[in-house]
């Protein structure tokens, strides 16, 4: 902003417009009020992550486009993924003391990662050793929702418990799949009238057997470690990481953008966040959403003269 950015908060991008040209033109949006604007632009690059980003798209229909925005494919909003999480935590008899100091993740282990058929699925996870909260969060169930009871046991399992954890979590590598995908919602609306998305999505066969594994092997880590209990999440409900749905590639036919994150379809539009992901890997996407989006701005730049016409 000291070099002369103008940040616009409090402003919903209803859709992408077009010139005659086929190029980009820039945004209409919303202001605070309901007012609608249009911001012209030589160059749009599109952040929205994995639901964000095929909404926008998808709304952006004219005539040039009349299945959305750079979707010539038919694969904006196609194989939808997220990361399959499962949460053990084992209770010892020495403290642990995890709640003190920064949430982080101390040790990771990727002894399950790549793929080996004998386990029965393809692909794999990595296991975080994570730290832990207070004893608010301990006492509502932590992250495997297992409430302490209220009553009678309360203190002696809240000191069984509290400062005793030690937390595994198993984050899987979600494989793309057309049918787990993002679409505009035919009946909701957001308060500015801008259809909703709607998410369809479901573990595959491959994730739960996935899950399912990492839950025995981290059992198995946790009590050879001392552990003398053992808490288990079960499959929870998909929430972690938004990816996938204007997916990287090659070949226009069946890819949204190309290796530099530019649109096969529009000239001066650019993806730069994880919907471009091909497959979600097992591991946090925030550093590889930053360095694509580092490596889209560089590319901007060093092409900045195919904007000024």
């Amino acid at each position: 902003m000291k070099k002369g950015a103008v940040l616009k908060t409090r402003a919903r991008v209803r859709e992408i417009t077009m010139e005659a040209d086929g190029r980009a033109r820039g945004a209409l949006y919303y202001d605070l009020k309901g007012d609608l604007h249009e911001q012209l632009a030589r160059v749009v690059v599109v952040c929205a992550n994995g639901i964000g980003t095929p909404r926008l798209l998808l709304n952006s229909k004219s005539k040039y486009f009349p299945q959305g925005l750079a979707n010539s494919s038919g694969m904006v909003g196609k194989c939808f993924m997220i990361h399959p999480f499962r949460f053990l935590e084992g209770i010892f008899e020495e403290r642990m003391d995890g709640y003190h100091g920064p949430f982080g993740i101390p040790a990771f282990s990727q002894q399950f990662y790549e793929t080996d058929l004998k386990r029965g699925f393809v692909r794999g996870y990595t296991f975080l050793l994570e730290r832990s909260f207070g004893p608010l969060h301990q006492a509502w169930g932590s992250f495997v929702n297992q409430p302490v009871p209220w009553g009678a046991d309360h203190h002696r399992v809240m000191r069984k418990r509290f400062a005793h954890i030690v937390r595994v979590t198993i984050l899987g590598e979600d494989l793309p799949e057309e049918t787990n995908r993002v679409e505009l919602s035919s009946d909701r609306k957001d308060s500015n009238g801008i259809a909703a998305p709607r998410v369809v999505y479901a573990y595959s066969e491959n994730s739960l057997k996935m899950l399912d594994h990492g839950s025995k092997m981290a059992r198995k880590a946790l009590e050879a470690a001392g552990a003398v209990e053992v808490l288990d999440s079960g499959i929870i409900a998909p929430a972690f990481h938004l990816m996938g749905t204007a997916r990287m590639g090659s070949d226009a036919r069946n890819s949204v953008i190309d290796a530099g994150n530019h649109a096969h379809d529009v000239k001066n539009l650019f993806i730069a966040d994880g919907s471009c992901f091909t497959t979600s890997a097992a591991v946090n996407p925030t550093s590889t959403i930053g360095a694509l989006a580092l490596r889209t701005a560089d590319s901007i730049w060093e092409h900045r003269r195919d904007w000024s016409g």
